[in-house]
């Protein structure tokens, strides 16, 4: 794989030329807002936005467009490279705890919107931080009680979401 540096210009005749994106990853992980790629050939024009910042590269020859975004996010824990997974591959991506681990547990919660896009967030508590379960059987137990309630779609949502629970 191989990096190379474009100047602004070149980069605005890309994008124009190109025109929309190919892919479009929204929340690809903690550091980035977005991550928008074009394929050209064989190689990807990447451009990653944060922060109100939109960084541009080309990477050459990435047979798995999905591992060099994964490669490009240092999440901070194991949990967020998960979420970050999750997010860029798709849920069924993210192995899923058998029971037997020693834990600790958490929910992932995946939201299903129009468009055949996903978005997975951990289940979290009420300060906002990622619900910790001490077993799987406590996780099961926590979906159980939800997966009963009655839930109103979001904007843009065609489905109610889907748990999976994974383990550190």
């Amino acid at each position: 794989m191989i990096s190379i540096t474009l100047t602004h210009s070149q980069v605005s005749y890309l994008v124009d030329r190109l025109g929309e994106p190919d892919e479009v990853f929204d929340a690809v992980c903690t550091a980035y807002g977005s991550v928008a790629a074009w394929q050209i050939g064989q190689a990807w024009l990447l451009a990653v936005a944060a922060g109100g910042q939109t960084d541009y590269q080309v990477v050459d020859r990435v047979g798995d467009l999905a591992g060099i975004l994964e490669d490009a996010c240092e999440p901070a824990d194991p949990l967020d490279w998960i979420i970050t997974r999750a997010n860029v591959r798709g849920i069924d991506a993210v192995e899923s705890a058998r029971g037997d681990e020693p834990g600790p547990f958490y929910v992932l919660e995946t939201r299903h919107y129009y468009g055949r896009q996903e978005m997975s967030a951990a289940v979290t508590d009420n300060a906002g931080l990622p619900r910790e379960f001490a077993s799987y059987e406590e996780a099961a137990q926590y979906i159980a009680s939800i997966d009963g309630d009655e839930y109103r779609l979001a904007h843009g949502e065609c489905a109610r979401p889907g748990y999976t629970i994974v383990a550190m």
